[in-house]
């Protein structure tokens, strides 16, 4: 909860998503964090921040755009200036029917359909948010850290590498050239290892 106090766009998606979440209750469970607790959570936004210029850059490589930024909201606790951050806004799928219908198609996609589509390092800290909150609980979970920080720095380090390999990969001169030395099989089994290779 507390990652998503460094800016009013995530404000806004927790107390949309946990309507009976009053300010008065959030203050409360907020009051049990010390000093140190606080400085933790500045570090991960600031660990998030250090990375944005690369993210931008490498999204704006692929896409010639620039991101749009989540700006900052600082606060002051207990005397204690925090500048605030980023957190990535994701939600709790076993909260919400639409959230958890929407996931269960994706993975059934992605086991499937998806050996055939083109692969790409994740890229969903790159999408731009809509301006209203969607009243879907947020996945208040530690686990979202580890995910962000992997899924960006894939993203930063693949995802333009991915591209140009996908581009090679389906030419019609390359599928034939594999195809023939190597057999069908081995050229149908790029996509899915590659993908498997960025899922990891």
């Amino acid at each position: 909860m507390a990652l998503h106090m460094g800016n009013d766009s995530n404000m806004a998606r927790l107390h949309s998503g946990y309507r009976d979440l009053s300010p008065q209750t959030r203050e409360k469970l907020l009051g049990l964090l010390s000093k140190e607790d606080w400085g933790a959570v500045q570090g991960i936004w600031d660990t998030y921040e250090s990375m944005w210029d690369r993210l931008d850059a490498q999204h704006y490589n692929i896409n010639g755009f620039h991101m749009q930024k989540i700006e900052a909201r600082g606060f002051t606790r207990e005397g204690n200036a925090y500048r605030g951050g980023y957190a990535p806004a994701l939600y709790d799928t076993a909260m919400n029917r639409f959230m958890r219908e929407k996931a269960e198609a994706d993975s059934l996609f992605a086991s499937t359909e998806a050996a055939y589509q083109s692969p790409a390092a994740k890229s969903g800290m790159t999408k731009a948010r809509s301006e209203q909150a969607p009243g879907i609980p947020l996945l208040l979970s530690m686990d979202t850290i580890g995910k962000h920080l992997n899924d960006a720095a894939t993203y930063i380090s693949m995802a333009e590498h991915v591209r140009f390999v996908d581009r090679v990969t389906r030419s019609a001169a390359y599928e034939d050239a594999i195809t023939h030395a190597l057999g069908k099989d081995v050229y149908d089994a790029i996509r899915p290892n590659l993908n498997g290779y960025l899922a990891t």
